[in-house]
């Protein structure tokens, strides 16, 4: 038995058919291509990691804010010190900085570890850190966690948590045996 649909053929229905599924595939293909130049949340948090690691090594503040929020976080074991005011990111950025460049750090290597989206604007993930002057270790390595927020343009770093005990810097400058 045969059901017949008012004004359309079975030869305009098997057409109409054939082109929603052709329209499907299509988009289908153009979703793939999208989802293939997307950053994994991995590469976002690697990228933010690489993006300040020369202007932190240089001292090059304005390089190394684009890659920061305000409110800026970071906590340690002993403490939590919350950056609102550019003036008092740039100061903590310029201890941290001359915190390496008395350490004779040549190198600050940070690998990501594990980066996830919680949504479409937030990163969460975790990173290890060890710095090199020359050949040889600084300290030893110690891990982070950050998470990035998306403005609309740019991931920034809008908190971090280290596993370093001191709030301020230097915070793993080597003890001097006595």
């Amino acid at each position: 038995m045969r059901i017949a649909f008012p004004f359309v053929s079975f030869q305009d229905a098997a057409d109409l058919r054939c082109d929603f599924i052709n329209r499907k595939v299509g988009l289908l293909q153009q979703l793939r291509l999208v989802l293939s130049r997307m950053k994994t949340a991995e590469e976002i948090y690697q990228s933010v990691l690489d993006g300040t690691r020369t202007p932190l090594l240089e001292g090059n503040f304005q390089a190394f804010r684009r890659f920061i929020a305000l409110p800026h976080s970071i906590s340690t074991r002993m403490g939590t010190v919350t950056m609102h005011t550019e003036k008092h990111l740039e100061s903590t950025f310029q201890t941290f900085h001359t915190s390496l460049k008395d350490q004779r750090v040549t190198d600050y290597i940070r690998t990501t570890i594990w980066a996830k989206f919680v949504n479409d604007t937030l990163i969460q993930g975790a990173h290890s850190c060890l710095m090199i002057s020359g050949s040889t270790e600084v300290a030893p390595a110690y891990g982070n966690e950050m998470s990035l927020e998306f403005d609309g343009e740019t991931w920034r770093v809008a908190s971090s948590v280290s596993s370093v005990a001191n709030i301020q810097w230097p915070t793993i400058a080597p003890v001097s045996p006595r």
